[in-house]
Formats: structure tokens, sequence, C-alpha cells
């Protein structure tokens, strides 16, 4: 179908006003189109006599650039969408593309929240729809992902920056170079409760410290993150005493562990002659054990090397 670039609409469940546009993608595809034409594989809808277009929103862009009368035709294929097809066909194209941003992410969710919450019979499709007591619908994660035909912790974790919006920083949590280092952001900041502009300085930080070329010099993880905001927050000194304190709790929860590995180990022993039969010799199960358990012996005498009392040496041993 024949369309003018003036009766192009976004998708109406893009959130046009706040989509956030790759501006490199909107330049090459300008450039393209001037080269080789417009890519016309486009699809959409009729909506009043204009075309709803279901994905290609940097597409748009670049034509109302360099057509800003909008009197250029395109053929766009045209089909019947309804509201749920519109919705899935833009998030499943949006998955592979730059435009899959921290923003963009939580901006898809939330529109997929409210969509489904003000269709109860399409939500019910991808799952069991819980019922508040003022009747109104409780979405969660689950029904969204497969909405949206996205993995569940990406929007289990969108959600979770969405309810956090009181706390943390908008532009500090956006500014993440990746959506683990987003999810650490917001998992350090609701334990040290630091200020909007303790939040963008430490932002600053690990995006610099991402352009480096060893991982060493990173903040990478949510332990990193707390330790700088906690930091800026306290300072250097308080910064030591609460890793100090974790790395207590760490041994403390190591020494446990390895209490209990020591018990497993000493009834493994008293099952010794089953243990040494000819059955568990051809389980995969036997031979992963003794893999692991050289592996925890490796590493336990990298940790107590340098100690010269080799006596010492086996009582301390936790197995």
């Amino acid at each position: 179908m024949k369309v003018k670039i003036k009766d192009l609409q976004p998708n109406p469940h893009r959130g046009w006003e706040e989509f956030q546009l790759h501006r490199p993608t909107v330049e090459m595809l300008k450039d393209s189109i001037l080269e080789t034409f417009f890519w016309e594989n486009v699809i959409g809808r009729q909506v009043n006599g204009k075309v709803q277009i279901a994905y290609g929103h940097h597409r748009l862009q670049a034509l109302r650039e360099l057509y800003p009368k909008g009197d250029k035709t395109f053929d766009i294929a045209v089909y019947p969408l309804n509201d749920e097809q519109m919705f899935i066909i833009m998030a499943r194209e949006n998955e592979t593309g730059k435009n899959l941003t921290i923003p963009n992410i939580d901006l898809t969710v939330k529109k997929a929240k409210e969509f489904l919450e003000a269709n109860p019979e399409i939500a019910k499709k991808y799952g069991q729809v819980k019922v508040r007591k003022d009747s109104s619908l409780l979405i969660g994660d689950r029904i969204i992902s497969r909405f949206l035909g996205w993995d569940e912790s990406r929007v289990q974790h969108s959600l979770e920056r969405l309810s956090q919006r009181d706390l943390i920083d908008k532009e500090a949590v956006e500014s993440m170079p990746s959506e683990a280092a987003a999810h650490d952001f917001v998992r350090a900041v609701k334990k040290i409760k630091a200020s909007p502009q303790i939040q963008k300085k430490v932002a600053e930080k690990i995006v610099e410290s991402r352009k480096k070329e060893t991982e060493e010099k990173s903040i990478v993880g949510e332990t990193a993150i707390k330790a700088e905001l906690l930091e800026e927050k306290h300072g250097f000194e308080r910064r030591k005493k609460e890793e100090e304190k974790t790395f207590e709790k760490f041994l403390h929860d190591c020494r446990k562990k390895t209490d209990s590995l020591k018990s497993d180990f000493k009834m493994i022993l008293k099952y010794k002659e089953e243990f040494e039969s000819d059955f568990y010799n051809r389980t995969f199960e036997k031979w992963d054990l003794l893999v692991s358990i050289k592996h925890l012996i490796f590493y336990a005498q990298k940790l107590m090397k340098g100690d010269g009392n080799e006596e010492k040496k086996e009582k301390r041993l936790p197995i």
C-alpha cells in the first residue's frame, strides 16, 4: 500500500514521546535511504486513514528528517493487526535491535504491564492472573515475559527498577553499560540508600572503569558498587570497615560450609565399600564428585601455601 510519510504513525504502544532513539542508527538509515532507497519491509495497520507501523521507528524518524514535508510515498505492507499483535511484533523485533537500552526495556515493560492490566482477557492467555482486593489485576513478571517473548529475569529486573523510582536516580541507572550492571546498581543503592548526587558520581565511575583494558580495574558486581557508594557517602575508613565485616561474614559462612562438607565426606567413608563398587565406578556422579574434591584440595592448598608448619596445615584442612 502506497503511504505518504505524513500519514505514517508510530506504534501506539511504543510510547513515542519517551522512546529513546539511537542517533547513530537514525543517521545510518538516512544515508542508506539516500543511497539505496527505503527498506520496504515495514508492516503496519490502517487506522482512520493513517498507517500505524508495528516496528521500524528509527526508519520512521529518518524519513521524517529527510522529507520534512511528508509528501513522499512508500510501500508499506498493511495487515489487519490487533493491539496484541502490534505489541508483540514491536517487542520481539526490538529485542535484537540497538534500541534495546535500559530506558527502552523499562518503557516496554511498563507499557506491557499497563496494556495487560487493561486487557484481562489477553493477560489470561499468558498465565494465571491474580486479582487485588480493589478488583484491579496484579500482572507479574512471568505473564509479562511470556507476552513479550522476553527472558523472565529481564522483566523481573525491569519491574524492580520501575518500583524503585523514588529511591533510584533514573539518569544514573540508565547510564549503566549493561542490564546486569543496572541490576547490581539497583540492589547496591537499595542497601546503601545513597543520594541522587552520589549515585550519579558512582555511575560515572562505573562507566569510566569499564573502559579500562583489564577486568581488575573495572567496578563490577553488586559488592564493588556497594563499596563505591559507601565510600562516597561515608568515606574510605567506613568502606574499609564494612569490607572487613563483609569478608569476616564470608569466612564464617565458608567455615560452616566446610564443616558440612566434612560431615558429608565422613558419611561417604562409612560406605567406602559401596563407593568403590563396580556399580558406582560406572556412574558419572562418582567421578564428578572426585573431580570436585580434587579442585577443592587444589584451592585449599593454594590458600594455605606459605605456612611452614605441615602438621598445622593438616589440622586446618576443612575436610
